[in-house]
């Protein structure tokens, strides 16, 4: 993987609530901590990978006002974030995880569903960079990863997951997701961007 400016690195939802184990979801994924540790380990060097190869780095947040006036609660998914009181605008739940935030001048958009598009003004920001490649990286595989991939391709994006830099609530969602994604774009791990040029 080149440096092309054509490239943008997409770091998703990798925020407190979410990945941090005194997040709101940190005790339901303890079982999966050894696997977010290296998920966030091999993000940040993807991350800064990227950075060295000066290619746009944006940052996906989800995120809810306070009192959740702009959450779907008929989905399940999103029910559960305000039955946790979870990823409020403004918290630390909401904000980053520590390893892998943003540096000053990067990208950040943040939205409300599951697509990294939705809601957002991602689709602007990356036509122009011109940008025609996503790599992908975040929390969940078989979520905003998967979500943002299918919209990409449908607005004529490419898409690169790195899989290693990507996790799900269980190894098995995870695999069955990279199953359907290797069918959208490339498969690969963070050592095809981490590689000296």
């Amino acid at each position: 993987m080149t440096g092309s400016p054509s490239l943008a690195f997409l770091a998703l939802h990798l925020q407190n609530d979410i990945v941090h184990p005194a997040g709101a979801f940190g005790a339901e994924r303890a079982a999966i901590r050894p696997t977010l540790d290296a998920l966030l380990d091999a993000t940040a060097r993807a991350l800064n990978a990227a950075r060295a190869r000066g290619l746009l780095v944006v940052h996906g947040a989800v995120a809810y006002r306070p009192g959740y006036p702009d959450l779907n609660r008929r989905a399940p998914l999103f029910a559960a974030i305000a039955a946790r009181g979870a990823l409020v605008e403004g918290s630390w739940g909401a904000a980053f995880h520590e390893r892998t935030a943003p540096r000053p001048g990067e990208v950040v958009v943040a939205g409300r569903g599951m697509s990294a598009f939705g809601g957002t003004d991602l689709d602007a920001l990356l036509r122009l960079h011109r940008i025609e490649t996503l790599v992908l990286a975040g929390f969940a595989t078989n979520g905003v990863v998967e979500s943002t991939a299918r919209e990409a391709v449908d607005r004529g994006y490419g898409v690169v997951v790195l899989e290693d830099c990507c996790a799900a609530a269980s190894d098995e969602l995870h695999r069955n997701a990279l199953r359907l994604l290797g069918a959208l774009g490339d498969v690969v791990t963070s050592d095809t961007l981490v590689l000296p040029p």
